[in-house]
């Protein structure tokens, strides 16, 4: 776990990532991070908007079930 502080911003509020959280996924300047209530007072924040995480799923099912045949079509 990471702890962020809580920092003004301009007019706003924001944090700062550290440099490894950002290095572990793979964060670029100008890319769009997602925040939606969890259970119990949590926020999840992805890098998928929250309405495309079911493609997302399906999309991870289907290239896990067809592993070997996408990696063969990739030759």
């Amino acid at each position: 776990m990471v702890e962020l502080k809580i920092q003004k911003i301009g007019d706003s509020l924001g944090v700062i990532l550290p440099p490894d959280v950002v290095e572990r996924l793979q964060l670029r300047e100008g890319q769009t991070l997602y925040a939606s209530n969890g259970p119990n007072g949590t926020v999840s924040i992805s890098l998928v908007a929250p309405e495309r995480r079911d493609v997302m799923a399906v999309a991870r099912d289907l290239a896990d079930r067809y592993h070997e045949t996408l990696k063969a079509l990739s030759k």
